[in-house]
């Protein structure tokens, strides 16, 4: 699926996928549609009255636990995160992303299985060029103990995540990437997502991974890795550069520049977006 980086692309035909929410549980088919040039991404809820559309940028976003969750016209998407870091990951600029229900599959709980059907979908060369975002300023974003930057470069998205906890088992990781098709799909999208075993009961309470299991998530005990083997040694890490990578679509654009996260997560990455989409104009 190699394409010139100069050139928009979409899917040359229709693929689906089907299984439950991570938090919802509920069952939920997604299928991917091909689009036209300078279409973008856009959610469709085929499931309520007049198919509803959203569009994946960070003034949509309504919430941030756990997952990025957006909505528009009355209709929401929730944990969209990881279908669009596939998207972005292959290098796809347009597409239609179909569903009929408000939480896609969490399949194995990375990005890998979307990977895997948008191969099998094969890529179009569209006649428009790619508009790249080149910011000429540095942005920096701070939400909690979350710091992120932004920061002028020319050439791929740079991307830098530092994370740390206060845990025996998972400590402090990092990890840098540069956004390319191969390496993506080699090395950031099989990691999974990831909770500590103490926040399972909170998070249950909290009505949320009702569709979690050792599947579809790392979990970490107090002295240990609950699942059988990690598919990297620093699988955690990996994975937040896979939602970093997603929540960053939601800049509107695929963007040139280096982002650096240090603790960061889906409310940090999501505020850098619309902090850039708002210096930009692009965003009230």
């Amino acid at each position: 699926m190699s394409n010139p980086v100069e050139q928009q692309n979409s899917i040359a035909r229709p693929v689906g996928i089907r299984g439950i929410g991570l938090h919802t549980g509920d069952d939920c088919r997604l299928t991917f549609l091909p689009a036209e040039a300078d279409a973008g991404y856009l959610f469709r809820r085929v499931d309520l009255p007049g198919k509803p559309e959203i569009r994946p940028l960070a003034e949509n976003v309504t919430d941030t636990s756990r997952g990025t969750t957006i909505a528009a016209d009355g209709a929401e998407v929730h944990t969209v995160e990881h279908i669009l870091s596939a998207l972005s990951g292959l290098g796809i600029d347009n597409a239609v992303i179909e569903l009929d229900n408000h939480e896609p599959p969490v399949v194995d709980g990375s990005s890998r299985p979307f990977v895997g059907v948008l191969r099998e979908a094969g890529r179009v060369t569209q006649d428009a060029p790619r508009r790249y975002l080149v910011p000429e300023e540095p942005l920096v974003y701070s939400s909690g103990t979350a710091q992120m930057m932004l920061i002028p470069a020319p050439g791929p998205l740079r991307l830098s995540f530092a994370l740390h906890f206060d845990h025996p088992v998972l400590r402090s990781q990092y990890r840098e990437f540069v956004l390319d098709e191969q390496r993506y799909t080699e090395e950031i999208a099989p990691a999974r997502t990831f909770c500590f075993l103490h926040e399972v009961s909170l998070l249950r309470k909290a009505g949320l991974i009702k569709g979690g299991s050792l599947d579809c998530a790392v979990v970490i005990g107090d002295e240990e890795v609950l699942n059988d083997n990690l598919r990297y040694a620093d699988e955690f890490v990996r994975h937040k550069l896979l939602d970093l990578i997603g929540d960053l679509t939601l800049i509107g654009a695929p963007l040139r520049a280096q982002v650096v996260s240090l603790k960061g997560g889906h409310t940090a990455n999501v505020g850098l977006a619309l902090a850039l989409r708002r210096r930009l104009g692009l965003a009230a």
